[in-house]
């Protein structure tokens, strides 16, 4: 895909903007695994979230967007920008 770059960790594909580069798996849960990553146009470090069961249901995805709701205002030195990406 044109932009995108993908990586595999533990036989999960990860495909992200070719500004990130993912270094590593650093947890999982209900709703998805996160990656650390580099984001090579800012030259932060970065959490990646790779929510896989998002739209399976209607309460599940409520869930999903009150937290993405409660990081976006959350302590902002933390979490500057949340970004959906497909």
């Amino acid at each position: 895909m044109k932009g995108k770059r993908s990586f595999e960790f533990g036989g999960d594909k990860v495909i992200v903007d070719e500004r990130y580069q993912v270094s590593q798996m650093i947890g999982s849960g209900a709703y998805g695994v996160v990656y650390a990553a580099r984001d090579h146009k800012t030259n932060e470090d970065v959490a990646i979230k790779k929510i896989t069961t998002a739209f399976d249901s209607v309460v599940d995805a409520k869930r999903i967007l009150r937290e993405i709701k409660i990081l976006s205002k959350s302590n902002k030195q933390c979490f500057h920008n949340i970004t959906l990406l497909n």
